[in-house]
């Protein structure tokens, strides 16, 4: 009886610590395996990929998660008028993340220093979903070296609450890293799959960026990081939208009438708060919008930078 007891107990505890391992080995790959595509600047290690033309430069940040690659399509339709450079968000894709709990502004600084390194003078600013409140932030906390700024079906209403699924909000308790590192990797990629169809709906998903978010937003670092930036920005959001009147360079704002993930509501809520917004609603369009409707954010980037600040 006591052996069957001592494999009763055992078996469980040498399924748990394989998943340990295999998530410890996976994530100590990950560099291996998966090559930056970019590279990294200056001290905070900021990870960005970069496609060279005129100025002025524009600034991508991704959402929620992500990862610098979203903005490879309109990069591409960019290069060669303009100079383009999309950045991993602290924690996510390839860039460090030096704190658990980060702000958007505190994501704006972490970018904003690699951005300084860089050399860019007055960006066009561009923020995608949750990258939007960061873009804001940035706009905000340095409002004399952002040259314009451009909010891609960006999170911006406080009123307008994002309702994290169970298993997320389990990553935000005493034990959200046990279950990041033991389960994500596993369990993860369903979850990916699921994500990605409402996000491109009405469209029909783009199987490569699924596949490459299996491998990307799967990793515990990257699920942890997700978990919390959602639960900060419920308090961040009010104080970053009681400061929206303080904006003054020329805004493009593109909103996808048919968005599940945000919701066209941001947009309006945007468009009404920031001085001179120009808003375009995209016809037929989900949240992915650099994947379904590549041209359209790509023209929301070029008017921007045509109503650039002098």
């Amino acid at each position: 009886m006591k052996r069957v007891l001592a494999w009763l107990i055992a078996l469980p505890l040498a399924a748990v610590l394989g998943l340990f391992a295999y998530s410890w080995w996976r994530e100590r790959g990950f560099v291996g395996d998966h090559p930056p595509p970019g590279k990294l600047h200056s001290e905070s290690r900021a990870h960005a990929i970069e496609a060279l033309g005129a100025e002025p430069a524009v600034v991508f940040i991704h959402g929620n998660p992500g990862s610098c690659l979203d903005f490879q399509p309109v990069m591409n339709v960019l290069s060669p008028r303009l100079r383009t450079l999309a950045f991993d968000r602290p924690g996510y894709g390839w860039s460090r993340r030096p704190s658990a709990e980060m702000t958007p502004s505190e994501q704006a600084a972490f970018i904003h220093e690699a951005v300084k390194f860089l050399g860019y003078t007055r960006p066009i600013i561009a923020g995608f979903s949750y990258g939007g409140p960061v873009a804001l932030a940035y706009t905000l906390d340095y409002p004399a070296e952002v040259g314009g700024l451009v909010l891609l079906a960006a999170v911006g209403d406080p009123g307008e609450k994002h309702v994290m699924s169970e298993a997320q909000a389990k990553l935000l308790g005493p034990a959200g890293p046990l279950i990041a590192w033991g389960l994500g990797p596993i369990v993860g990629p369903g979850a990916v799959a699921e994500g990605y169809a409402d996000a491109f709906s009405p469209k029909p998903v783009d199987e490569a960026v699924v596949e490459r978010g299996k491998w990307l937003i799967t990793r515990p670092p990257s699920l942890l990081a997700s978990a919390r930036d959602w639960h900060v920005l419920e308090a961040e959001l009010p104080k970053l939208a009681a400061r929206y009147a303080e904006v003054r360079v020329p805004v493009e704002i593109v909103s996808a009438n048919q968005d599940r993930i945000v919701g066209p509501k941001h947009g309006d809520y945007l468009a009404a708060r920031l001085q001179g917004a120009h808003k375009v609603d995209v016809e037929g369009a989900g949240h992915q919008l650099m994947s379904t409707h590549t041209q359209a954010v790509a023209d929301a980037v070029l008017r921007a930078a045509a109503r650039r600040s002098p």
